[in-house]
């Protein structure tokens, strides 16, 4: 696609189809486009037009609206439907420029009279027509990412039970989401709108402090930070965890308050259990750190969204690209953090259930990698498999090793430089089959790999900051185990890192092993 069209001489050639059946016509705006800027294609006719379109590529299509095989509107119709990606530009005599102005309102880029035609005229015409259809198909691109981000949000945070919310500090009114109108017990059809329409659900004994916390926040321009509990409709008590971030416009000046919401009820009533402590501490070291991943996509879906909403946005530039595009890796990252957290609380909840069947590895490994490969092209990375395809029959849960295996691929892909290569190999060990991920990483120091598999662990060597929670290889650990298997590490820091999971082969050894690993 043409980029850039101010400077024609110094591009690739545009290629034009002429649809015309006025040779005189054809011959005129053939001697308007020089050769060396442009490629022209001349369809007498709608169904040659058609043939043309079926074995060229063209950028711009120029249209007389009156055919032998077609004429007026359905024309254009016709070619549009023929050519429904390439900006078309209309070719009018001296009386029928309605027509081509209805054809516009159809999605036709310009109109132009065959009198006025003129070197300079046509080629400001055909470069405006090729940078307004860019202009427009990079619209409607952002708008499909952007309502999959926010689909994608909303699942996200349904599924984590986060409820968003957040305050407008120039009109003193409170916003609610669905999710925490239920965390409030709201009743539906109630709004809770304003400060004094919140501090009802509060509790009394919390009102003032809460109330205080939440406008210095304000005067201070500091995140806010609070812990509270909250009275139900039919008088139950429960207890909210809350955090928030001043917004700020182009002038610095404060204008909302945008945050996120838990409800902590059962750790605070779990807090006597000794046994139970460490447990709902490293909870609420998760929530903190979900609460920092979660905050700039939340940040930015908000601002995107209101950025639609308002209608404000016309023609996209980089800036706006960017965001939106910083908005849909930052989702895929929470909805990948979210899902590990579910993961890891259902299978600590007692033995999970797991549905074997006959797996080929070789296959589920490739599609693993392939999920991945988008983010390891651009950072350079290499895949190399080596599976013997006689030997990659196994009876597993085809989703949980799934998930072991992409935990493993991406924890590699997160500590390999650019340029760096990532094996993945299998081999059948008579009753047992063993998988290896092997990186040319940036290796893990040996006082660091005997906590790798512990909850909340993270590596750190080669980055100033690994965004995650730590579950991811908790995590394999737990399936693995459950599978009556072992996963260990064995790494050299500035070498690499490979980690070795053993799975037994059929379900009544996976059975047996597990209650093992269990006991």
């Amino acid at each position: 696609m043409i980029n850039n069209l101010a400077h024609e001489s110094t591009l690739e050639v545009i290629n034009v189809l002429l649809v015309e059946d006025n040779a005189a016509d054809a011959y005129l705006i053939q001697e308007l486009l020089p050769s060396e800027v442009y490629k022209l294609t001349h369809a007498p006719s709608l169904s040659k037009a058609h043939l043309a379109a079926k074995i060229d590529h063209f950028d711009i299509v120029l249209l007389d609206l009156s055919l032998e095989d077609g004429f007026g509107l359905d024309t254009f119709l016709a070619m549009h439907t023929s050519l429904p990606q390439t900006p078309i530009c209309i070719l009018t005599g001296n009386d029928n420029d309605e027509i081509a102005l209805e054809a516009i309102k159809f999605g036709a880029q310009d109109y132009v009279a065959k009198h006025a035609l003129s070197e300079r005229g046509l080629a400001r015409i055909i470069r405006y027509s090729i940078q307004r259809h860019q202009a427009q198909s990079m619209i409607i691109e952002s708008d499909r990412r952007a309502i999959t981000a926010e689909t994608h949000l909303k699942l996200a945070l349904r599924a984590s039970k986060i409820g968003i919310w957040s305050y407008s500090i120039d009109e003193g009114r409170v916003y609610f989401d669905e999710q925490m109108l239920a965390l409030f017990g709201v009743i539906p059809g109630t709004t809770v709108e304003t400060i004094p329409q919140f501090l009802q659900y509060v509790h009394i004994d919390d009102r003032k402090r809460i109330l205080e916390a939440f406008e210095k926040s304000i005067e201070l321009k500091n995140d806010y930070n609070s812990e509270y509990k909250i009275v139900w409709p039919d008088g139950s008590e429960h207890y909210i965890a809350a955090r928030g971030q001043i917004i700020s416009d182009i002038h610095g000046q404060s204008t909302l308050v945008a945050g996120v919401c838990t409800d902590i009820t059962k750790q605070k009533l779990e807090h006597k259990n000794a046994l139970r402590l460490i447990v709902l501490e490293q909870h609420e070291d998760f929530i903190a750190t979900l609460t920092h991943d979660l905050k700039n996509p939340l940040i930015g879906a908000d601002k995107a969204l209101e950025l639609f909403l308002c209608g404000a946005l016309g023609t996209l530039d980089d800036r706006q690209l960017k965001l939106l595009t910083l908005m849909r890796e930052s989702n895929a990252d929470m909805l990948a953090l979210i899902q590990n957290l579910l993961e890891v609380y259902r299978y600590d909840e007692g033995q999970p259930s797991l549905s074997y069947s006959q797996v080929n590895i070789a296959s589920l490994a490739t599609a693993c990698i392939r999920q991945l490969n988008g983010v390891a092209e651009e950072s350079s990375i290499q895949f190399h498999e080596n599976f013997p395809h006689d030997q990659c029959e196994i009876s597993v849960d085809s989703i949980a090793i799934g998930r072991v295996l992409r935990n493993l691929i991406s924890n590699a892909m997160k500590f390999t430089r650019a340029g760096g290569k990532i094996s993945i190999s299998g081999n059948d060990t008579g009753d047992f089959y063993t998988l290896t991920v092997e990186d040319t990483g940036a290796g893990i120091p040996e006082e660091d790999q005997n906590l790798l598999f512990q909850r909340f662990s993270q590596g750190k060597l080669g980055k100033k900051y690994a965004a995650g929670t730590g579950l991811g290889l908790y995590l394999c650990r737990q399936l693995v185990e459950a599978h009556g298997g072992r996963i260990a590490c064995t790494s050299k820091v500035g070498v690499g890192t490979l980690f070795t999971v053993t799975l037994p082969k059929n379900k009544e050894q996976n059975v047996a092993n597990s209650l093992c690993t269990a006991s």
